[in-house]
């Protein structure tokens, strides 16, 4: 008569049967996005809380950042970046992260419910909020993964637009050498590009 085989199970085989029974996906894990559970998540972007400075006051600060302020954020610092350079200045990196600060604390704080209009006067203004001391108590406040949030987007922002002028360029450099073999190629050019064949350049400079 043969042996009986042991039913039962080893230790790892136990193991097996439970960490398939973990990964096995149910109902439960399955996201529906209902009206409900959409309005209930976005609740939390609204949601304000107070915090202390050391002095015994306080100000209110978004505990989450919405992601469309964000992107307005980043509008808004992109277009104080572009009349800084219009006026002929260059932003270093470490300014720039403490003006990314200053706009965090502009649209996700009540401390400062407003800001100048015109460049100089934001250039000074800014000038003396860095060196506030509410500011630099202020920015210690808000949650690290929050903050993380607007440096992540808009350092991804920046490598969308550095590849995106990369690929236009390599375009623009083989849409040329096509219409290099065209006639009346100057002519195409100045059309499509602003720009002349290098011999219309010279004769124009004669």
């Amino acid at each position: 008569m043969a042996p009986r085989k042991n039913s039962k199970k080893t230790t790892s085989e136990i193991a097996e049967v439970l960490k398939l029974q973990l990964v096995t996906p149910t109902n439960e894990d399955k996201i529906v996005l209902t009206m409900d559970a959409v309005n209930q998540d976005d609740k939390k972007y609204d949601e304000m809380i107070r915090v202390y400075m050391p002095s015994g006051k306080y100000t209110e600060i978004y505990k989450y950042f919405r992601p469309s302020k964000i992107e307005e954020l980043l509008l808004d610092m992109g277009g104080f970046f572009g009349d800084f350079e219009k006026h002929g200045g260059s932003i270093k990196q470490e300014d720039m992260e403490k003006h990314m600060m200053l706009y965090i604390i502009k649209h996700f704080s009540s401390v400062c419910p407003e800001f100048p209009v015109t460049f100089e006067e934001k250039l000074m203004f800014f000038g003396k909020l860095i060196d506030h001391e509410v500011v630099n108590e202020i920015q210690d406040k808000f949650d690290p993964n929050e903050i993380f949030k607007v440096f992540d987007v808009a350092v991804k922002k920046l490598d969308a637009v550095q590849k995106l002028g990369k690929e236009n360029v390599e375009f623009k450099n083989k849409l040329m050498s096509r219409i290099d073999g065209l006639e009346n190629a100057d002519a195409i050019k100045a059309a499509m590009f602003g720009e002349m064949g290098d011999e219309s350049k010279d004769g124009d400079s004669e």
